[in-house]
This record gives C-alpha cells, structure tokens and sequence, in this order.
C-alpha cells in the first residue's frame, strides 16, 4: 500500500502546475539570452564573407517571435498480488487452502520534452541590404566612393545651409540656383536642418516640381550636407545612431585562415576558408557594429527603406 501511494505523490509532484510555470519562465530567459550570440555570429560570418568576396550580397534575419514549450507526461501504476495458500506450517492450518493479498506494488514513469523556436524576420529591403554591405565593406577596408556616400546619406542626415555653401551650390548649379535659390536663402541658420523638412520646404507652392526635385535631389544633399555632427547632440532623438558608428572603421578586426586564429580571440566568424575574429578587447565595437547593422534594418523614412518596412518593426 505504501509503495502505491508513493508513487501517486510522486506524479502529482511531477505534473504540479507550478513547477512547470517556473522551467518554463526559466526556459524562456535561457532563449533570450542567445539572441545576441546570434546577432554576433551573423555580423562575423557576413564580415568574413565581404573579406573574401566584396561582392557579394549581405544577409540579415531578425528573430522576432519566440516560442517556449513544456510537455509533461506521466503514469502511475498499483498491483497488488492474490495468492492461494496451498502449503501451510502446524499451528497456521487456518491459511490453508485460503486466498490472501501477499504482494503490493507501485510503479510510476514519467517524461518531460522542451522544445523552443524562433519567428525570424530576414531582411529583403535592397536598400537596406545595399547599406549593410557598405558597412561592412569599410570595416573589412574596401569600401568605395558609392559606400561612403550611402554611408553619409545614412548616418550624417542633417544640412547647414550657409553664405559659403550657397555660394558653392550656385556655382556648380547656376540654373538649379536661379529656381530655388530663394529658398534656400530662407533656410539659412536653422540648426540640424534634417533632409525630409528640407525637401518638403523645397518642395512647396510647386517652385519646383516633384519631378524636378527628385532628379536634383543628390546634388541638394551633396552640397548642404554637414560633414560631421556635432558629439554632444548625439543623444538626441534624430542623431543616436551616430554612438554605432565609431564601430565602423577598420583596424580591429583580425582576418586570415583556420591556422592563425589566436588563441585568446573571443568570437570567431567563418565564410568557406576565409576567418574573422575579434579580441577582448575589441568586443566593445563589435557590439556597436551589430546594433548599427539592426539600426540600418529597423531604420523607416520615406526616402530610406519607406513603406516596404515589414509591419511589426518599431522604426526610430
């Protein structure tokens, strides 16, 4: 009797609702946490990539929803033996030939299974695909002329327009000067003018047309452009993302084959025969690179990415 109630305490113990409710918290913690290795492990191995082949067409896949179970199973069994007295000692006569409970037993089997997934979002907005690659282009220290433009268009969204630039732009553009000179004029002075006021200002009472603007859009924003912002705004809510780009230079990414990847390297990425590693001390930018690549994917505007942004996607 005994071993059978056992057993029953012992299921129910293994099927308790709140045991079940912490692994499961617990297991979902432990998920969570390997979102960052992931993200680390895609920027390495598309780093070890552009090191090998320039060329070639980054990838990027965001897990976006998660999925945590638990399934529990168990059974209890009780026996209990009925055997017939056919031999019996002198003085216990009485038993022969009688049936007695001379045996009991308990039995309990149980199993747990844990499984988790990941929802991935994979990043297929070829503008945002063209900047990621720009990225780690000048990390690797090949980027071209083109990168480094997307790069400013990018990160260095903010223009001054002043007598000196003014006078610039009217002299590489006399006919685009002689339509909206003007009001350029009246944009003067405004600081950390950024390029969707700018353009909706130049856009109005149809001075100059749609049209117009879109096809010397590059121009407008090539002479205006502030060559750098300046380091104290770049907490404000339109400049953060500048805090990512200290991580985009070369110089602290190590590169080669299997054989000389030091011992001490804290990540490692691979593309076929071609290795990247990072120090120690190094890890510190290899953080910011991987959140400057997540800003470039999560990154919405009008002009950069607009309305191809998956819905879900929380823009800055």
């Amino acid at each position: 009797m005994q071993a059978g109630i056992l057993a029953i305490v012992a299921a129910c113990v293994f099927c308790s609702g709140g045991c079940t409710t912490s692994q499961l918290g617990n297991r979902m913690t432990e998920q969570a946490s390997s979102i960052p290795g992931v993200y680390y492990q895609e920027v390495l191995n598309n780093l070890a990539m552009i090191q090998a082949d320039p060329s070639r067409m980054p990838y990027f896949s965001d897990p976006q929803t998660a999925r945590v179970r638990i399934d529990r199973s168990a059974s209890v069994g009780y026996g209990m033996n009925l055997d017939l007295i056919s031999t019996a000692p002198t003085g216990v006569l009485s038993l022969f030939n009688r049936y007695l409970f001379d045996k009991f037993s308990g039995t309990f089997t149980g199993s747990q299974m844990n499984s988790g997934e990941w929802t991935a979002l994979t990043a297929n907005d070829p503008d945002k695909l063209f900047a990621m690659r720009a990225a780690y282009r000048r990390v690797v220290g090949v980027s071209t002329a083109e990168d480094e433009e997307i790069l400013s268009e990018f990160y260095y969204r903010h223009f001054e327009i002043s007598d000196d630039t003014l006078a610039l732009f009217r002299d590489h553009h006399p006919d685009l000067y002689e339509k909206i000179g003007d009001k350029l004029a009246k944009l003067k002075g405004i600081e950390f003018l950024n390029a969707e006021y700018m353009e909706r200002r130049l856009k109005g009472d149809d001075v100059i047309g749609e049209d117009d603007f879109e096809r010397y859009r590059r121009p407008l924003l090539k002479y205006f452009r502030m060559r750098s912002e300046i380091s104290e705004f770049v907490s404000d809510g339109d400049t953060h993302h500048l805090l990512y780009l200290v991580a985009l230079k070369p110089g602290w990414l190590g590169s080669g084959r299997e054989r000389d990847i030091p011992k001490t390297a804290a990540y490692v990425g691979q593309y076929g025969k071609t290795y990247v590693w990072v120090m120690p001390k190094d890890t510190e930018l290899l953080t910011r690179l991987t959140l400057a690549i997540l800003d470039i994917h999560t990154f919405k505007s009008e002009r950069y990415g607009g309305s191809r942004v998956q819905p879900g996607i929380i823009p800055r």
